[in-house]
Order: structure tokens, then sequence, then C-alpha cells
């Protein structure tokens, strides 16, 4: 979400713009603009030390007004290079500076551009999100709904540094990074009174940063009043009205997803459909929009949950006939989803079966599938904990009644199910238990080729690429992967590749696929093996994506958060292999 546009001082024009005599031309010449910026942020660290006014107003004039003309790919990239050279730490002092002066009217109007660039470019760039976490500022704009939590209404300046204050916290509470500040800082409680405000418009963004933060024992703080319902639903019809897909200053994804997210209160689910989410999820799943349309069909899934809701949905027109074509999509994503979607409104949900607690039902044809291709495998079963064998097709999924994505560790991360995976479980050694990995550590997962699931599974352990594994063989980077060779500079690839996403972990780049014949269905399958491991929170990095994509890969992560990688030793534990047949 971004910011109003608009500031206390007159809006200097375009042509004020000095960077370049074209505003048009911004585009065309990104190397010079991130050349240049490079020496703004040299001049603005040296100005707010003298002069912190004037450093506001370089703020204004060279960070903020390119954001009239930039075009959100080229923001994102801006917003990635002003996160690499310090900028957040630079508004984190400009920011103290400013509270630790008399408070004037010039003073409220500085902080306010901070705020602005802040809310400007944690919207279009999850690594400026990072910085602003790891600068301060979201624990003082903590600091601030707790300061004005009761005052803010009876004084202008304090509404604006809260509506402001809240943007920018919304849009870096989606940086999984920031997880453990907002815990550490008592969020939950600090915003929920903002939830009932009488700004709809603030009320909203409140609850929607709720929705990214609170664990799922507390989603009664999800309550949404009817009139916040109403307003995210008449964003989310005028954003796809607007050729950005864009509702003062709400995306159409974010609306999405809030929506979806919110839905997770039963009382939600009620009110989101009663007052028209579904004609305009429909509108959504009709475009092709791969990540708007997954998460649509997502939202969709999750208000068929309650049977109330099932029923009014099916009577929809054109509901049914667009998810069964999307079944058919070429994107996997929006296929499976499509699959999930039409299984939960035309089956009974998890609430209204006997389930088994630990594997899928009896009779699965898919998990029966991936067991011929293990056991084709010829590993030994002594490696295996057939107890905890779980099958995440989406119809075993369904029955189960899991979610897509849990939290796990400390502090608690997020990790996608591999859903249209089955996982063999494999024992684990007794420094699991000891460590108390599977309550303490995160979750992740690792492609790898068929070939290396045997020497993996008798070292015990992911290797470094160098290291020499038993018969004396040295391991070494993957074909066609970064090597010491070919890699971006300061790349180190000496190191353990995971992802908190299967979809990540579990492409072709990093699982390599094989072909398996079947011996019942006489077919033959694509085959893809990954393994599903617990690692340490102080152990490892987090890196943008590095396979080329060009669209988010998972609507749960940024691809700037999907990497994740390790030098250290004994901080995994594998305790699953996974398989996916196709």
């Amino acid at each position: 979400m971004i910011p109003e546009r608009g500031f206390t001082e007159k809006r200097p024009s375009i042509g004020d713009f000095e960077l370049m005599t074209q505003p048009g031309s911004i585009t065309e010449n990104r190397d010079d603009i991130m050349q240049q910026t490079r020496m703004i942020l040299l001049v603005l660290k040296e100005i707010a030390v003298i002069d912190i006014y004037g450093a506001c107003h370089l703020v204004q004039k060279f960070l903020l007004l390119p954001t009239i003309v930039l075009n959100d790919q080229l923001k994102h990239i801006f917003g990635d290079h002003l996160a690499s050279h310090g900028t957040a730490e630079v508004f984190k002092y400009m920011l103290d500076e400013l509270q630790n002066r008399e408070q004037t009217q010039t003073d409220w109007d500085a902080t306010r551009v901070i705020h602005v660039a802040c809310g400007y470019y944690s919207d279009a760039s999850m690594k400026f999100c990072r910085h602003i976490g790891q600068s301060g500022i979201l624990k003082d704009m903590l600091d601030d709904l707790q300061r004005y939590q009761t005052s803010y209404m009876d004084h202008e300046n304090f509404h604006t540094l809260i509506a402001s204050e809240i943007i920018v916290l919304h849009n870096c509470s989606k940086a999984a990074d920031n997880k453990h500040i907002y815990d550490e800082q008592d969020t939950v409680n600090r915003i929920i009174p903002f939830t009932t405000a009488e700004d709809v418009n603030l009320a909203a963004t409140a609850l929607l940063t709720l929705s990214y933060i609170v664990q799922p024992g507390d989603l009664s703080y999800l309550d949404a009043s009817q009139s916040v319902v109403c307003f995210l639903l008449q964003r989310l019809q005028n954003s796809l009205d607007d050729p950005r897909l864009r509702s003062d200053g709400f995306t159409t994804l974010e609306l999405v997803v809030g929506l979806g997210n919110l839905a997770q209160h039963d009382n939600n689910k009620i009110s989101i459909t009663t007052k028209g989410a579904v004609p305009l999820l429909l509108n959504i799943m009709e475009r092709e929009l791969p990540l708007e349309q997954e998460c649509a069909i997502n939202t969709l899934g999750t208000l068929s949950k309650l049977e109330s809701n099932r029923k009014n949905i099916l009577k929809a027109p054109g509901v049914i006939p667009q998810l069964s074509k999307l079944t058919e999509h070429h994107n996997a994503a929006i296929n499976a989803a499509a699959n999930r979607a039409l299984l939960l409104l035309t089956k009974a949900t998890s609430t209204e079966v006997k389930k088994p607690v630990n594997s899928s039902p009896h009779g699965c044809d898919y998990r029966a599938l991936c067991k011929r291709f293990k056991e084709s495998i010829g590993l030994s079963d002594a490696y295996f904990e057939e107890a905890y064998n779980m099958c995440y097709c989406n119809n075993c999924h369904i029955v189960r009644g899991d979610e897509l994505y849990y939290l796990r560790g400390e502090p608690p991360k997020y990790y996608g199910l591999p859903i249209g995976w089955c996982r063999f479980a494999l024992k684990v050694p007794a420094r699991a238990s000891a460590l108390q990995v599977f309550r303490k550590w995160h979750v992740a997962f690792h492609g790898t080729v068929l070939g290396a699931v045997a020497p993996i599974l008798e070292c015990g352990d992911l290797c470094l690429p160098g290291d020499e594994v038993m018969g004396g063989k040295k391991l070494g980077e993957r074909e066609g992967h970064f090597n010491e060779d070919f890699k971006p500079e300061y790349f180190d690839t000496k190191q353990v590749f995971l992802s908190p996403s299967i979809r990540y972990a579990g492409c072709g780049a990093y699982a390599g696929p094989s072909q398996f014949k079947d011996s019942v269905t006489r077919k033959t399958y694509e085959a893809r093996v990954a393994f599903q491991v617990c690692i340490n929170p102080d152990s490892y990095k987090v890196h943008p994506q590095t396979i080329g994509a060009e669209s988010e890969i998972d609507s749960k992560f940024n691809n700037q958060e999907l990497e994740w990688f390790t030098k250290q030793r004994g901080c995994l534990i594998i305790y699953g292999l996974l398989v996916n047949l196709q």
C-alpha cells in the first residue's frame, strides 16, 4: 500500500526533478538514475547532519517526485537500490533528529515527508521493508501507536502521523524477517485500538496489518466491522476498474490477499460473501493475471469452508464453470488452486468427515503411486519412519482440513505445505529431540536430483559443494548453477541452499526431473524429489531468488525472500523425502 500523494508545502513540478530533463526518459536511463541516486544519498547523509530540513527537501524532491513517473517494476528496482545504500538508516537518523526538536509544524511536515518515502518504497520493495525493520524505524512507529492511541483523533498532526505509520507497518508486516520485531514489540495489542477507528481507511489498514501477524490462535482479533468489509470490497472494485490495478493506495493483489486473510475468521467469511465478494473474485479469476488469479481462487476456497457460504457460492453464476476451466490452466499453481476450490465446494470439509490424524485417507491413488516410485529407487527401509508419512495431494489436503501455510520455530516463520507432493518420513537423530527442533527450528525444503538421494541419506546431512563424501567423491556445483567461474559478484556458491517454499526448492532448476514408468498404471511420469528439513533460525541468511523468475513464484513469499543459505554444519535435520509425480 502506498500513502496518498500530497505534501504540506507546495509540491514541486515535474520539471523541478533535475535528474532528467524529460520524466518519460527515466525508464530509459535506469543506470543513470541509479548512479545519480548514489550521489544523492551521499549528499543526503552529509546534509542531514547539518540541515535536517534541507535533507527533507532533498528526500521530497529526489526520492518522492520520481515515484510519480516510475512504473512499478522500476520503482521496485529503485527501492532495492535505496535499501542497498543504507537509505533506511539515514531516514532513521532524520526521524530521530526531528523527534528531538520542538515539534513545530515544520517538524511535523518534515516527518510526514520521511514517512511518505518509507511508505512508497516499502510498498515497492521487500528488501526496503527488511531494511526498515533492521534500522529500528518499525520499533519507533510502534511506540508512536502506543503513545497516541487515545489522542490521535484530537490533533490533525497526530492523526496524520498514525495514518502514515500504519501504512508502513502494513507494508513491512509482509516481510518474514520482520515478524520477530512485531512479536517482540507486542504489535497486535498496539494495533487493535485502531481497528475500530472512525477513519475507515485507517481501521481497514490496521486490520489488514493484523491479518499478517496474528497467531493462528488469535483469529478473534480479525473480526471486521461491516463498514470495513464494504470499504475493502469497494476498493477492490475500484482497483479492477483502474488500469494500474490500484485504488487509494491498495493494489488488487493486496486486497485479495487481505480479504483471504480476514476470511480466516468465520464472521468475516459471512460478511465478505454476503457483501458481494464472489463476483469480484470471479472477475479476477477470468483475467490473465497469474498471481491475482491464484489468490482470488484461494480466497474463494477459504470462504467456501463455511457451509452456508458454499451454498451461496455454488449458486453464483459462472463460478463452477470458471473453476473447471482453470483446472486445465497451463500455470500449475492456478491449476492446483482451482482443483482445491472445487473440492471444497463440492465435497464435505474436514469438520464434517472423520479423518486420519497422521496420514492420508486409505486408498489414495497418488500416495500409492508415489510409494511405488520410492520403492523403485531401492532405498533401505531402515531410513524411514512410516507412521509420519503424509500425502499432500489436493484431495488429502482438503480432507485433513489443512491450511496452505504454517508457522514454525522461535521466532516463528512461515513455510508452505508441499502441495502436490508426498512425504516419506525419515528417522531423525536423537539430537532432534534434545534440541526440540520441531518446536524451535524453521521448516524449509531442499530440491535435488534423484541420483543424490541415496548419498544424502548415507551421509545423513546436506553437504556443501567442495565436500568429500563417502567413497571419496568430491561434490561440486550442479551443471547450470552458479560456480566459481560463473556467478554474481560476492555470491558464495559453497553453501547449502533451501527455501520455505516447495515451489521454489522443487522447481526444475533444483529438483531436476527424471522419468518413472509405473508398473501398475503403465504410464510414464516426470518425477522430482526434495527433502523437508528443520533448520536452526540463527544459522542462515535470506537472499532473493536466483533462477531468473520474472514473476512471483509463491503467493505467500516475495521473491526477495525465497532463497535461504547457510555454511554452518549441524544446523539441519532432514526429516522427510518428498516425491512429486506428474
